[in-house]
């Protein structure tokens, strides 16, 4: 917030961390929230291969009834006029894509398509163009393990994105996709085992895009 506040364009840098990801939320094509929501979710099952992937309920209520630092975040960045629709149904499919239940195999497929630049390894289908690819592999080599970015660039050397669920997502381009989950986090955010398994794989492999 503060951050938010002392910046001149008052703009959220990173798409990765709650402010840009309202902002992000608040800008998929859609008259409503189930519009943009559902956009999303088929995307993700697609990308996947997991029509199956759905809401975790538990998940969905408790964000709703403990997200007030979101809803902050959200009205303050209604007031600099960057987000243009109600705030509540942006806050709404917010909670709902935080609250999508996959598992690491999901995961590991999503981050195939984008290995691959955009294309289903199992069905050679185009989901993404390109160019999106090639945006997305650099903010998360830049963003995608919040303050610790620098240093797993170094470690590690793959585009990488961390949840506080302890999963991370890593491209290794033109050759797979990986995810690890390890609930124990560091004082960043990250996984502790999931960073040092994506160094073995990478030195192992020799996966390191530097």
């Amino acid at each position: 917030m503060v951050k938010l506040e002392t910046r001149e364009s008052h703009k959220p840098l990173n798409p990765f961390i709650n402010a840009g990801a309202i902002v992000c939320t608040s800008m998929v094509q859609g008259d409503n929230g189930i519009e943009k929501f559902n956009r999303i979710h088929n995307m993700i099952k697609i990308m996947a291969d997991n029509p199956a992937i759905d809401i975790n309920q538990s998940v969905y209520r408790s964000e709703k009834l403990t997200g007030n630092t979101n809803r902050a975040i959200a009205y303050y960045l209604k007031g600099a006029g960057l987000i243009e629709k109600d705030v509540e149904d942006v806050l709404d499919t917010y909670f709902k894509l935080c609250s999508i239940e996959v598992t690491a195999l999901d995961v590991a497929k999503m981050a195939s398509v984008v290995a691959n630049n955009g294309i289903t390894p199992w069905s050679n289908e185009r989901l993404m163009s390109i160019e999106i690819c090639r945006i997305v592999k650099a903010i998360m080599t830049t963003c995608g393990l919040y303050d610790s970015s620098g240093q797993f660039s170094v470690e590690v050397g793959l585009p990488s994105k961390s949840g506080v669920g302890g999963c991370i997502m890593a491209v290794a381009p033109q050759n797979m996709g990986i995810a690890v989950i390890g609930p124990a986090l560091d004082s960043h955010g990250n996984s502790m085992a999931g960073k040092k398994v994506l160094e073995y794989l990478s030195n192992e492999l020799n996966l390191s895009i530097f």
